[in-house]
């Protein structure tokens, strides 16, 4: 079995197509999130150590980051879309709640996202943190397509898709570019990184 091989049952993470195309461009390595509304009593966690990225498009996204998107590359509303396009997956190399807000301006060159978004997700709830993934991403050579279904939406973090051969899938960062982003990512943190 490949070392970055993702097996059924497929799980997908939602996260703004913005950041699903940074990270399928090389232009970030890690995910932080708050959990959606409908994460139930337990909240949100890092639940499954390899998922497909599953784009969503809402317009506060572009207000959201740090990054020009041309027109054209602004997508419909999520209420009107039909199919979801997968592009590839990401495994977790270490996942960690992190409580401090200097620690998370810390990794500001490790992502896109305006800092102030994060901040207001930080500050959001009855504690101050954010979950941070550190991610190896792997992108699809032919990506696919699924029919888009009602049990999609929602504020919800992780689906279940069906289960389908995936395509061939190769590294999005060389292994000697990920070893010195991953590197560097680590030396932000006073956080310690758990593992599968």
């Amino acid at each position: 079995m490949k070392e970055h091989q993702l097996l059924p049952p497929y799980v997908a993470f939602k996260e703004w197509h913005v950041i699903c195309d940074a990270l399928l461009n090389g232009e970030q390595s890690i995910i932080l999130r708050k959990g959606g509304i409908a994460e139930g009593r337990e909240g949100f966690a890092f639940q499954h150590s390899a998922f497909l990225l599953f784009p969503t498009f809402f317009h506060s996204q572009y207000d959201g980051v740090r990054k020009e998107v041309p027109k054209e590359s602004r997508q419909n509303p999520e209420e009107d879309r039909q199919t979801v396009q997968f592009s590839g997956y990401c495994r977790i190399e270490g996942h960690a709640v992190i409580s401090d807000w200097d620690e998370i301006q810390r990794l500001e060159p490790f992502h896109i996202w305006q800092l102030s978004l994060l901040r207001e997700r930080f500050d959001y709830g009855n504690q101050s943190a954010l979950h941070l993934a550190v991610v190896k991403i792997y992108r699809f050579v032919h990506p696919f397509q699924i029919l888009y279904e009602k049990r999609y939406g929602g504020c919800r973090s992780w689906v279940q898709t069906p289960t389908k051969e995936l395509p061939e899938a190769t590294n999005v960062l060389d292994s000697d570019t990920w070893s010195t982003t991953s590197s560097a990512i680590a030396n932000k943190l006073s956080t310690s990184l758990l593992h599968f």
